[in-house]
């Protein structure tokens, strides 16, 4: 092995133009497929920050007034909603429905020492932030405790924090008490959001303790979902028409009013963008194997000149007493490691310079940007198409050299091809 080694180094030793254009044939195509995947990915991540969050499946269910007059009620009759019936839609469809939230709210005015701010104080059970498409940037969430002993605690979005305690951190309104219409809370934790240019003024309590203060009886504002199995537009406007037929026979109105209950979402408009996002995939793998196929039949092109070129110097090989199988094997060899070498080296130029341009814009942009985002690409995705590389480069150094063995001793030292 290292005899045939030796002999492959010196063969390209001596003819280093032709490797050149060979390896630069088999990098140039590795490269191009890493930068044309990676931006993909980049340009994807960048609309999936926008557009599709994973939250972008929740289903927002606000009672209103009947527009219709039926089923026991009367016209701009007011529908109500209470905790059993948020329970009951979790029950009723378990294979669509994640999680089913209920909120009670209201507008109240918030003072801070001499500062005050009118924002609207939300009632949740324990994870809520899901559906408010928020995370705890510091301090903690509201838990059972808090929602069992009605304590008089909450969580404040990063805007408000910003509002209250100007030129500090999120962490300096942790511990710091607020009083909401001479109630006073305190605030145990800070919610941000997870898009940008969101400016939403808002408190987290928990359920109970808004109910108790703001609330006579347990009716709720809204009833938040969260959907899933809903792959089409057609199996979500199948789950619509059967939540709002399931909400009317429980509430008795009309499952033709749009007014007694308003049912909203963006997860029709999230299953259009994702369909527009995965053609947008398969795009860019069609091209990226196609530039892998275009790096082939280079290979092919130059592996078939190579063997031409050294016809004289396989004849005498040949003379000398090698067989057709030494000689395949050392023009095998040649391609293999013409294609690892090269294939490496612009699996590496490629990955490098993906990275320089998830650090230059993440530092631009920041790491959640809407526009382009993490322009990088899995290093198995890497590994394979190097794999098929050096697999295109066995075969295409194998078809000529099958055949040089075929020529005539005689013409091979000839030079005849």
């Amino acid at each position: 092995m290292t005899e045939i080694l030796s002999e492959v180094i010196a063969s390209m030793s001596h003819n280093r133009l032709r490797i050149l254009l060979t390896g630069f044939s088999v990098g140039w195509g590795i490269f191009l497929l890493i930068i044309m995947l990676g931006s993909g990915n980049g340009i994807i991540n960048g609309i999936s920050n926008g557009f599709l969050d994973t939250t972008n499946n929740i289903i927002s269910i606000t009672p209103g007034k009947t527009m219709l007059a039926g089923q026991g009620r009367q016209k701009n009759s007011q529908i109500v909603f209470h905790l059993a019936d948020c329970e009951q839609l979790k029950s009723r469809f378990p294979d669509v429905i994640g999680k089913a939230v209920a909120e009670m709210s209201t507008n109240v005015r918030v003072n801070y020492a001499n500062d005050h701010v009118n924002v609207t104080i939300y009632g949740f059970p324990t994870g809520y932030l899901d559906v408010r498409c928020r995370r705890i940037s510091d301090g903690r969430d509201i838990n059972l405790r808090d929602v069992s002993e009605e304590r008089k605690v909450c969580v404040i979005t990063a805007p408000l924090a910003e509002r209250l305690f100007p030129n500090a951190s999120g962490s300096t309104a942790i511990g710091k008490r607020i009083s909401v219409f001479s109630n006073s809370f305190l605030i145990v934790g800070v919610a941000e959001s997870h898009h940008q240019n969101d400016d939403e003024k808002s408190i987290y309590a928990p359920i109970s303790t808004v109910k108790h203060l703001f609330f006579r009886d347990d009716r709720l504002s809204a009833i938040s979902i969260i959907a899933e199995n809903l792959d089409t537009p057609e199996k979500n406007e199948d789950f619509t028409n059967s939540l709002r037929s399931f909400l009317a026979a429980r509430k008795h109105f009309s499952p033709n009013d749009g007014r007694a209950v308003k049912i909203s979402g963006a997860y029709e408009y999230f299953l259009q963008i994702r369909n527009v996002l995965q053609a947008l995939r398969l795009f860019i793998w069609i091209i990226g194997i196609a530039t892998l196929c275009i790096g082939v039949v280079g290979i092919s092109n130059i592996m078939l000149i190579s063997v031409k070129e050294r016809i004289k110097e396989l004849g005498v090989r040949r003379a000398m007493g090698a067989s057709s199988a030494q000689i395949i094997r050392l023009v095998l060899l040649e391609s293999v490691v013409i294609t690892v070498i090269f294939g490496y080296i612009g699996m590496f130029v490629g990955v490098g310079i993906t990275q320089m341009l998830k650090i230059l814009t993440e530092s631009i942009l920041g790491p959640d940007n809407t526009i382009f985002c993490n322009p990088t690409v899995n290093l198995t995705v890497v590994l394979i198409a190097n794999a098929i590389m050096i697999v295109c480069g066995l075969i295409a150094g194998y078809i000529p050299a099958k055949k040089a063995t075929t020529v005539k001793l005689v013409d091979a030292l000839a030079g005849i091809s």
